[in-house]
């Protein structure tokens, strides 16, 4: 700020002027993925976009930092993702220009890829006078490096459409109590698997 004055004969005029900074073009940062969701042992690529003053710029005229907010749920390294357990983690990205650092912030979350399966898809019993069970095995596996493997999973929840034509125990047991065609589900997590079962 400074006061200019112009004098004339004995007349003298003042007045103020601030002289302000040049207003810096607007920055945008921002991170763009293909999915919010990564698979354990899969890698996501991240895709920086910068615009400066509305206009796009090359990312490659800048360095970018990144970090994970938990890293034993996915680690990032230049911008490529790698899930490692299941969970919820933030990405983020630090990039400088001319002294000021933007950041841009992801949410991710890594799930496990698994399948459980049923011995049986489809069962036969007569009803409960005749004493005739059956009983039903489950396989959970998980994908790991390439190909699905057996795995120990939590125990399934066993459910029945209709408990009226047939029942099902914690163990997977079924017993026939009278005639019909209901379906046994087990559920394991998110994940289920089902049999057909005619009394």
């Amino acid at each position: 700020q400074t006061i200019i004055e112009v004098v004339c004969g004995e007349d003298t005029l003042m007045f103020t002027v601030n002289v302000a900074e040049a207003l810096k073009d607007a920055v945008n940062f921002r991170l763009t993925t293909n999915s919010s969701q990564i698979y354990v042992g899969y890698q996501l690529t991240l895709n920086p976009i910068l615009t400066i003053g509305g206009s796009s710029v090359s990312i490659s005229n800048y360095t970018i930092s990144y970090k994970s907010s938990n890293s034993n749920v996915a680690t990032v390294n230049a911008g490529v993702v790698m899930g490692i357990a299941e969970g919820k983690t933030d990405i983020t990205a630090s990039i400088n220009i001319d002294g000021v650092q933007y950041e841009a912030k992801v949410n991710l979350s890594v799930i496990e890829i698994a399948a459980v399966t049923l011995d049986k898809d489809k069962v036969t019993l007569s009803q409960e006078g005749t004493f005739q069970e059956a009983k039903l095995s489950y396989t959970y596996k998980k994908y790991e490096q390439g190909s699905f493997v057996e795995a120990e999973s939590p125990v399934p929840v066993w459910t029945s459409s209709n408990e009226a034509i047939v029942t099902v125990n914690s163990d997977g047991n079924l017993i026939g109590v009278s005639a019909g065609t209901a379906t046994i589900t087990a559920t394991v997590g998110d994940l289920t698997a089902t049999c057909s079962v005619t009394v």
